[in-house]
């Protein structure tokens, strides 16, 4: 089978009945609609795979962002600062 751009897997998932997607169906069903419309099974599954990772990636590293936005907020000049020996640097993280 010949390997479809981004595009045309695109464009071929569209056409796709949404009752394919009910959990409970089937996987020889799925994979027979899958063919029957010129794609791949294994690849389907395998990019599917793919971008559901790297959605998983993006989220797990969304609060970084945050973070970082919210130091560059903080008004470094206003904060006091407090000078505490290593003795009270030790009993403040206990």
């Amino acid at each position: 089978m010949e390997k479809k751009t981004e595009k045309e897997l695109l464009l071929a998932l569209q056409k796709l009945d949404e009752d394919l997607l009910d959990p409970s169906l089937h996987e020889d069903a799925v994979d027979a609609e899958l063919k029957a419309i010129g794609l791949d099974p294994a690849t389907v599954a395998k990019r599917g795979a793919a971008f559901v990772f790297s959605l998983q990636e993006q989220k797990r590293l969304s609060w970084k962002e945050t973070e970082v936005e919210e130091c560059y907020e903080i008004n470094w000049e206003e904060t006091p600062m407090v000078e505490l020996s290593n003795e009270e640097w030790f009993e403040a993280g206990e």
